[in-house]
């Protein structure tokens, strides 16, 4: 992967809808094995730059049971917004609460990025 590719960035984009929430799915992060087999949340999924596996690289991880925001998706790549350490769930959520009307990329405080749909299970939306 060149240094050019490794470096692409889609931001996680929310709003578009006057009438509706910013992001209107929630979902948690589910099937990934357990690297050790004693530690259920051993298993990780990628979180990367944009949605497309490794032209776009890993911004951070997340684990099994993990809860996440779900914005948009672009063929198998969810973008979703999810708690920062040491932030709740609803920080993250209440952040998105909002109608907006016009598209724009999401800017708060909790962590955004890109995972492929397979490990995410839809709970609401």
């Amino acid at each position: 992967v060149s240094a050019e590719a490794g470096s692409k960035r889609t931001p996680v984009m929310i709003g578009g809808h006057a009438d509706l929430d910013a992001c209107m799915t929630i979902g948690h992060v589910a099937r990934l094995g357990p690297t050790r087999p004693e530690d259920p949340k051993s298993g990780f999924l990628s979180v990367r730059s944009g949605p497309g596996g490794n032209a776009y690289f890993e911004t951070d991880r997340v684990h099994n049971g993990d809860e996440v925001i779900i914005c948009e998706t672009s063929g198998p790549w969810h973008a979703i917004i999810y708690p920062n350490r040491g932030q709740s769930f609803q920080d993250c959520y209440a952040q998105i609460n909002v109608t907006l009307a016009r598209r724009v990329p999401y800017q708060g405080s909790c962590r955004s990025g890109w995972v492929h749909e397979r490990y995410i299970e839809i709970t609401a939306g």
